[in-house]
């Protein structure tokens, strides 16, 4: 945990964006004009995770959501030029590592590490905490962060 937080703050100092946020982008570079559903699978995390970190890009204008051409109902994602530069620019996350070296493993220590942290966070106390996309802060730490940048006259540096 200690290197996520540090990788999280070197992230954000340099391309004024979350590590779940760069994580996000990278996917989507990967994967342009997919639906929060695809970015959900793709990501390992939930829908309302997902939707709270793409509506912080679309608000910031690296990611725009338009509908589908092929159908109306259906929203698509895409990188601005302004998400294209960061990660043009931006080292590989520390969740795709993560997830990279969860699919090595058996699928049988999957279920089992899988089992032993839910375990863990039910004794812990966190069972009826709702998950969020990895290092991705809340939305009153983004507000205080945000907040900082703007006092000490920061903008995204890459934009």
């Amino acid at each position: 945990m200690r290197a996520g937080r540090g990788y999280t703050h070197a992230v954000e100092t340099r391309y004024g964006v979350s590590s779940a946020q760069l994580f996000v982008l990278q996917t989507l570079a990967q994967s342009p004009g997919i639906s929060i559903k695809d970015l959900v699978a793709l990501t390992l995390t939930t829908n309302s995770s997902v939707s709270e970190v793409v509506g912080r890009l679309v608000d910031s204008g690296l990611v725009t959501r338009d509908t589908a051409a092929d159908d109306r109902r259906r929203k698509v994602l895409t990188l601005t030029e302004g998400g294209r530069e960061i990660v043009r620019h931006s080292p590989r996350t520390i969740q795709q590592e993560l997830i990279d070296g969860f699919t090595e493993l058996t699928p049988a220590s999957q279920r089992s590490l899988a089992g032993c942290l839910e375990e863990w966070c039910k004794a812990s106390g966190f069972a009826d905490v709702p998950p969020t996309m990895l290092f991705e802060p809340s939305k009153a730490e983004a507000a205080q962060r945000k907040q900082k940048r703007r006092a000490k006259g920061h903008a995204s540096p890459l934009r």
